[in-house]
């Protein structure tokens, strides 16, 4: 559940809602999947506009400076 000022962050960045990765026992079949290795790390939302490029984590803290 998505906690209501996670939501108020993601619409203050403009963000769209990520998806996230769910385990399976095998990836499924056919041409139109793609398929992401999940490494240790953080998962990021880049986004770009005039003012450049700015990095978000899915909670919507800005990331660009680190």
């Amino acid at each position: 559940m998505v906690l209501l000022r996670e939501r108020i962050a993601r619409r203050r960045i403009g963000a769209i809602e990520p998806s996230l990765p769910s385990p399976a026992k095998c990836p499924p079949a056919g041409p139109d999947w793609i398929h992401e290795i999940k490494h240790d790390g953080f998962r990021l939302i880049a986004r770009r506009d005039a003012a450049g490029v700015r990095l978000y984590t899915r909670k919507g803290t800005d990331f660009t400076a680190r």
